[in-house]
């Protein structure tokens, strides 16, 4: 029987660590390209990769990829039987299931070669965790109010981290994206392209993660000495509501703090007879939820959730196999700016 291309990938690459070819510190060329050299898919290329990865030949950071750490790594320590790996990650919504899929992709993808699985569980206050037991804990859905019983239970000894908070207590581990500073990012390009009158919308006056993008907003103008229009930022996503602003404001450019302001916001702009990118330009903080329902593409912050999935469980399974050798992982990754035609350069502009 043939051998299966991403085994063929992994024995070429991996004899080219061992005889030294490609030597540690070595980055690689991105997954796509490594693809059509090996005339073989991405996702072969991935799977080769985390092969490599969970041998300790190789690891992958968030905006620098794929690159060689060792061409003899000690050998991992050999486990008894398969690590259970408990996750909060089931959508109970449409809309949830855009911004978890990618998550629960990355984390099947990672458990495939690390004798792993994923167990679905729900945390009780009363009985814990139900269904149990687990090794380790990878969580998306749960908050603040959580926090601290889940110190608990990693003190207890079950590894927990969270994806995509940022959680006080040391005995928590993360991966997030820092929500202020992508959007500083975000909001700076728009000034840098030559918009002054950014309107900053967001859904919820009391989310966290909502007043950290407007944060970020207002970050982006005081950077460059100038006061944010607080008289743009809206808690509005009724398209009346938005129509009326839109009209009235006349902004020429909005920063639409998630996902779920974009197809009001374009009704909106429709209805208030505004043409993207022409009288206004359109950011999104994410391409996830109601924003993949829009009919064009909006420039966007695109998080690198698959890659924050496969990473938590690497270092579940590093810590379960070698705790006393793994401190707490608290890790902050970088996001990526999608750029695209939603998006004009006005007079004046630089970018």
């Amino acid at each position: 029987m043939a051998e299966a291309p991403y085994k063929q990938v992994y024995r070429v690459l991996l004899t080219a660590i061992r005889e030294r070819k490609l030597l540690p510190g070595v980055i690689l060329p991105g997954e796509l390209c490594l693809a059509e050299s090996y005339h073989v898919s991405r996702p072969t290329v991935r799977r080769a990769l985390q092969m490599l990865a969970s041998e300790g030949f190789m690891e992958c950071r968030a905006g620098v990829g794929w690159s060689v750490v060792s061409s003899d790594p000690s050998p991992r320590t050999s486990r008894r039987r398969e690590l259970v790996i408990g996750t909060d990650l089931v959508a109970d919504d449409w809309e949830g299931a855009f911004y978890y899929r990618p998550f629960l992709r990355g984390m099947r993808h990672a458990v495939e070669e690390r004798r792993c699985r994923l167990q679905l569980i729900r945390l009780d206050p009363g009985k814990g965790i139900t269904p149990g037991p687990v090794d380790a804990l990878a969580l998306v859905r749960y908050g603040p109010q959580e926090y601290s019983r889940l110190a608990q239970i990693a003190s207890s000894g079950v590894p927990v981290i969270l994806l995509n908070r940022m959680p006080p207590q040391p005995e928590l581990a993360y991966l997030a994206v820092d929500y202020r500073e992508e959007s500083r990012r975000a909001v700076e390009y728009l000034l840098l392209t030559g918009h002054r009158r950014i309107a900053v919308i967001s859904e919820n006056a009391t989310s966290l993660a909502c007043a950290d993008r407007v944060s970020g907003w207002r970050a982006a103008f005081q950077q460059i000495h100038l006061e944010a229009p607080e008289e743009l930022n809206v808690q509005d996503i009724s398209i009346a509501g938005l129509e009326r602003f839109l009209v009235q404001a006349r902004p020429t450019a909005l920063f639409l703090a998630s996902g779920r302001c974009v197809v009001p916001a374009l009704l909106a702009a429709e209805r208030a007879r505004m043409r993207i990118p022409e009288d206004l330009s359109f950011f999104s903080f994410d391409d996830t939820g109601a924003a993949r329902l829009a009919d064009i593409m909006i420039s966007c912050i695109k998080m690198p959730l698959e890659t924050m999935a496969e990473q938590a469980v690497d270092y579940l399974c590093r810590r379960c196999d070698g705790p006393a050798n793994q401190p707490v992982l608290r890790k902050i990754l970088s996001a990526t700016l999608a750029i695209n035609d939603s998006c004009r350069r006005r007079e004046g502009g630089t970018a």
